[in-house]
Parts: structure tokens; C-alpha cells; sequence
């Protein structure tokens, strides 16, 4: 990282912190200069002076980086299109080219603002991962193979084993169901609310789901379904509660208490 001598000598950022790949870091730090001498002005005693912060990250995995793609142009657009607002995340700037404990990387924010009593201030931090391999990563504190067999289970639970690799655009409309209640499931919830999770499917897959939801209710999750379809609720022995009006009424007197 280029520059962090000054900053750290006068306690003063200066101008843009810029990241790139590593093999780009002398053109990017050479572009902001020249960006600073057309749109500014020499110090007081007429000096024309910068040290510029730029970072870098090495991303040769994906990106051709002795192809030196990285030019001025790229360097001014930057800075030029540079606003206030939600920072753009993903798969761009110098997040492109990223891998995260062997899965695809990027740029991601976690900023925060500290308590007026604390100042008010406003703490950037700018999160760009390229590091680790997949056995190392942890999420929530599970490793990724636990959370891999776990995935690939609920797939099996709901008919999508065969289209586990499967672009999104790719699936079904019912498919794409499958995976939205997957995704509301898969960290084993306390408590799950699923308004109408039969509506955009056909008979045999809402038969499956309702068995899917028997199934996490046995793992210990309470399980609340809101449903027009009463034919589809009798089949199963649950509680059944009728909502009328807004009113929520004595039990269905056809169901199981």
C-alpha cells in the first residue's frame, strides 16, 4: 500500500484510497496524481505534491494481471464517478478478480455510525476478501463441509438434488419455490412463518413441501402455515385454527386438536 508513510507522519488522508490488482498499483498511484494536477491547484508556496493511497491485492487466479489491463482511464473514471451513498458491492472494482476461501470473492461494507455520546462519528470499513481454503471456512462457526452435507440433505428433501448445480434462471417457477423455502429452512429455525408456501405449486409438490415442513416440525420447529387450501391442510394431522374477517376463530372443527 502506497502512501501510508505521510498518513501515518501527518495523521491526514489526502485525496482517494484506491485499490487494484498488485501489478497495477504504479499506474493507478501515477493516474491520481495527474487526475489532482488537471483539477486542483499547487500549496500555497507552489509546490505540486502527492502521495497517494493505493492498495493492492493480488488476483491472478482470475485475472490476466501481467496483461497490465489496468490504464489511466479506468484509474480517472473511478474517481470521477466517486459519490456519497451505499458503496457498490460484489463482484466489482478491484473486488473482480477476488477468492474467498476457494469460493468466488468480492467487496462488501460494514460500516458503522458510533453513538452521538461517542461523537457521532461515522466508521468506514471496506471488506475485500481474497484468502483461505474452503476447509478453513467457517460460518456462523460451521465448518463448510457440516454445512455442505446439510445443504445437499434439504435438497434431497425437496426434490432439488438433481438441481443443485443449476442456474437460478435456469429452474422452474415451482423449482424457484423449492428454493426460497430451502433458503427460509436451512439454518433450522425456532420458529418458521410460511404464508401461502403452496401457491405457486402443483398438487404433488405442495403435498411435498407440507411433508418437508412434518419433517423440520419433528426436529424440534414450530411450524405456522397460512393456507386457503383447506383439502391440502386435512391431509395432515396438526392443529388447524381458522382466520376469518382478520378474527382468528375457534379451531377447525374437522381437524385434529
Amino acid at each position: 500500500m502506497t502512501g501510508t508513510t505521510w498518513v501515518e507522519e501527518s495523521g491526514f488522508l489526502e485525496g482517494p484510497v484506491m485499490i487494484t490488482n498488485t501489478h497495477s498499483v504504479g499506474v493507478v498511484r501515477d493516474s491520481i496524481i495527474q487526475w489532482r494536477v488537471a483539477h486542483g491547484q499547487p500549496d500555497p508556496a507552489g509546490y505540486w505534491w502527492s502521495l497517494p493511497v493505493v492498495a493492492e491485492t493480488w488476483d491472478g487466479w482470475l485475472n490476466d494481471i501481467n496483461g497490465f489491463h489496468v490504464k489511466s482511464a479506468d484509474a480517472f473514471q473511478a474517481i470521477d464517478s466517486a459519490s456519497s451513498g451505499p458503496v457498490t458491492e460484489g463482484n466489482v472494482g478491484g473486488g473482480t478478480g477476488m477468492v474467498c476461501n476457494e469460493f468466488k470473492g468480492g467487496i462488501g461494507t460494514s460500516s458503522r455510525k458510533v453513538d452521538a455520546k461517542f461523537g457521532g462519528y461515522t466508521v468506514g470499513v471496506l471488506v475485500q476478501c481474497n484468502y483461505g481454503s474452503r476447509a478453513n471456512l467457517r460460518i456462523a462457526g460451521v465448518p463448510e463441509s457440516e454445512i455442505r452435507d446439510h445443504v445437499n440433505e434439504l435438497a434431497d428433501w425437496l426434490g432439488l438434488a438433481h438441481r443443485i448445480e443449476t442456474r437460478p434462471s435456469i429452474l422452474s417457477a415451482s423449482e424457484r419455490q423449492c428454493v426460497a423455502i430451502a433458503r427460509a429452512i436451512v439454518s433450522r429455525p425456532d420458529l418458521l412463518v410460511a404464508d401461502e408456501p403452496t401457491g405457486r405449486v402443483d398438487g404433488e409438490t405442495a403435498l411435498m413441501l407440507v411433508r418437508v415442513f412434518e419433517r423440520l416440525n419433528s426436529l424440534g420447529t414450530t411450524v405456522l402455515i397460512a393456507t386457503p387450501d383447506l383439502a391440502l391442510a386435512r391431509q395432515f394431522e396438526c392443529r388447524h385454527l381458522h382466520l376469518e374477517a382478520g378474527e382468528l376463530t375457534s379451531p377447525d372443527p374437522g381437524a385434529m386438536q
